[in-house]
């Protein structure tokens, strides 16, 4: 399914459509795809291809992030991708299949990449060790892409990251921060579009839907 957002704002149909969205997200079968429109027609595209592993598009140049190993994360079908750049947010194999990408040559990048070092846990990375949070910005839309934070952010870091388009958050709790913590997030950063990810599929996903209502529900704009 494909959702098509024009303008750096969503109209009054946003709920509807997020809630399309979401839905989607739900089925690990799904192809979703969100076109954020600016001017003159140009758009980057953001595709959920599992897990926490996102597609970011912008004049041709792919980029690909937290692409999970094969088998690492049950119910979720093997990565087999093409793109410019591959980027990480920690080296545990759900999150760094760098090798389940095929990188492409010869093309420049619109974007322009910036990292903040968070932790993986509420414990200062004694858990889980660290995470970084990546930003990418091409000019018209910036996103975020939290990788899996397990701690709250600084004042710092929230004037570091505010000013969105889209927020890829993780939702699922106990290696991440859980729906609620979410909220917290979102509400700090207030981001045009928030995206869900890293939550159990299949079997775990209806608890995990009735955990994220209260994130989902809440009026971004």
């Amino acid at each position: 399914s494909e959702i098509v957002l024009r303008g750096r704002r969503p109209g009054k149909n946003f709920s509807w459509e997020r809630a399309c969205l979401v839905r989607a997200l739900w089925d690990d079968t799904a192809s979703v795809h969100i076109k954020l429109f600016g001017l003159r027609g140009v758009f980057i595209k953001i595709t959920w291809l599992g897990h926490s592993c996102f597609k970011i598009e912008s004049k041709g140049y792919q980029i690909i992030l937290d692409p999970y190993q094969d088998g690492s994360v049950p119910g979720y079908r093997p990565i087999a991708e093409q793109a410019d750049q591959v980027l990480c947010s920690h080296e545990h194999r759900d999150h760094n299949g760098k090798e389940a990408v095929t990188l492409r040559q010869g093309m420049n990048s619109p974007f322009t990449v910036r990292t903040i070092d968070t932790w993986h846990d509420d414990q200062q990375g004694t858990l889980r060790g660290s995470n970084l949070i990546h930003i990418l910005d091409d000019g018209q839309f910036t996103v975020a892409h939290l990788g899996d934070l397990g701690c709250e952010l600084m004042q710092s870091q929230i004037e570091e990251v505010e000013g969105l388009d889209a927020l890829l958050i993780p939702v699922g709790g106990y290696y991440t921060i859980d729906a609620v913590q979410a909220r917290a997030v979102v509400e700090k950063l207030r981001p045009n579009i928030t995206v869900p990810m890293h939550y159990p599929a299949r079997t775990l996903a209806m608890m995990c839907w009735r955990q994220s209502m209260p994130l989902l529900q809440w009026r971004i704009l």
